[in-house]
């Protein structure tokens, strides 16, 4: 049904409202008409006393809004519009229907006082206007409730036409300044618990909370919903503590100019407590992050072995797949050296046992199997720092 705003706004205030946006040089849709005619009545704050044939607005080079008194009166016997239509973001046409009337209004009086807008005036707060049936109201008063249902019309049109943005897992980086914030507040939240605190720990106490109240990802927190897409692929163990891992981030591009945005599963992935195992590793979201990256960083930990991590391990086969090994600069390695050990891809554990299973398969599936994750693995393993 009809959206009203306010009681006392007559069929007068909309002829003007028509009037001023037909005359609108600067707009070429109706829509921008009416938004040009809201921001112009925006910008000025006087009390104009004018006559039959006196505009309505100051007078400049902008024949933006420009109407006379004589026929911003008459206009109220012949039109009065129903509805408002302005064209939303997203590019889907909204409309909201706006009753400015009751079906009588007195008459205006040409000579009287009108006012353009109040400035600093929070538009979205609105007052019931006087009824209108025992006491007529004043030119001035008429200007102002017409102005005050444009520019709710305006911002509702607005507000309604918000479309919810969607952004994907491989567009969910985010940049080594945010992560060193992230860490900051990480060592407010966590207190004394900050220097054992595991990647996992972190999670569990600020990223699924966040998570699950927003219904997003954490990066797209951190970077207000706009995509960034991940140069680098950080691969590692959620086992490491939080503070190693980001100590190994900054030393790894400490002397890197234009430092590159980071894809990290804990931020760049939905994490919640109900969270779906993945069943299909090969087509899971963070392999199109893997495949669109440009290097990938592998970080040791003296807390865990990641060459005993089945996930990691599928994350450095896949690197190797899609050819990122190969690339000049495509493989980098931070955090502790670490001896020399035995890589068994068929040994190597995950914490969710369904996604192990899942993992296990996708790698029996592949030419070479288990060898094949192996040596890439060894060749990781023995990479120069």
């Amino acid at each position: 049904g009809p959206l009203r705003l306010g009681g006392g706004v007559g069929p007068s205030d909309a002829g003007a409202m028509g009037a001023a946006a037909a005359q609108c040089g600067r707009c070429s849709s109706e829509e921008q008409k009416l938004t040009a005619y809201a921001d112009d009545l925006a910008k000025d704050e006087a009390v104009l006393e004018t006559g039959p044939d006196q505009p309505l607005c100051k007078p400049g080079p902008s024949p933006a809004v420009s109407t006379t008194a004589a026929s911003f009166a008459s206009s109220q016997r012949s039109c009065r519009p129903s509805a408002i239509v302005a064209r939303g973001t997203g590019g889907q046409r909204r409309a909201v229907s706006i009753d400015l009337a009751p079906a009588e209004t007195p008459p205006l009086s040409p000579a009287s006082s009108y006012v353009r807008s109040s400035r600093g005036k929070d538009p979205t707060k609105f007052r019931s206007a006087p009824a209108v049936a025992d006491q007529p109201l004043s030119g001035k008063e008429h200007f102002r409730q017409s102005v005050r249902a444009v520019n709710a019309a305006v911002r509702l049109n607005k507000l309604l036409g918000q479309s919810r943005v969607d952004v994907p897992p491989m567009k969910c980086a985010i940049s080594i300044e945010k992560l060193n914030e992230f860490n900051v507040h990480a060592q407010e939240v966590m207190g004394k618990d900050y220097p054992a605190a595991t990647f996992r720990d972190v999670i569990s106490a600020m990223i699924q909370p966040v998570c699950d109240g927003s219904g997003k990802a954490y990066a797209r927190t951190l970077n207000e919903d706009k995509p960034r897409f991940g140069q680098v692929f950080v691969c590692h163990a959620w086992d490491q503590r939080l503070c190693d891992f980001v100590d190994s981030v900054n030393h790894t591009f400490r002397h890197w100019t234009m430092k590159p945005n980071l894809w990290i599963s804990a931020f760049a992935l939905f994490q919640t407590r109900r969270r779906t195992p993945c069943s299909r590793p090969l087509d899971a979201p963070f392999a199109a992050a893997l495949k669109s990256a440009k290097a990938i960083l592998v970080i040791h930990s003296k807390e865990v072995d990641i060459y005993k991590r089945l996930w990691p391990l599928w994350e450095m086969y896949l690197a190797s797949k899609f050819g990122l090994l190969e690339q000049k600069g495509g493989l980098l390695v931070g955090g502790p050296p670490l001896a020399a050990a035995v890589v068994d891809a068929s040994a190597a554990a995950a914490s969710d046992a369904e996604e192990s299973r899942a993992i296990m398969r996708a790698i029996e599936d592949e030419a070479g199997g288990f060898s094949a994750v192996n040596d890439v693995a060894r060749r990781i393993q023995s990479a120069p720092r």
